[in-house]
């Protein structure tokens, strides 16, 4: 099996608005950026595959956390 981690993310981005003509809308807003990771094991052969989502981190112990899960 090849097995990989990814991060997947979402950056808020705020563009044009309506508004009456001569007026601008003025928008309070703060550019954030939240992600999670996901985990992905495939075999190659038949196709099988094993996905976990939903981690803030890739550090050895998620990475324990995935294989004893994928082992399962």
């Amino acid at each position: 099996m090849f097995m990989n981690e990814m991060r997947f993310g979402l950056i808020s981005n705020y563009r044009r608005n309506w508004s009456k003509i001569g007026d601008r809308t003025v928008i309070a807003n703060q550019q954030e950026f939240v992600n999670r990771y996901l985990y992905s094991a495939i075999d190659p052969i038949t196709g099988d595959n094993f996905h976990l989502l939903g981690f803030n981190d890739v550090n050895a112990a998620i990475t324990k956390k995935f294989l004893e899960a994928l082992m399962e």
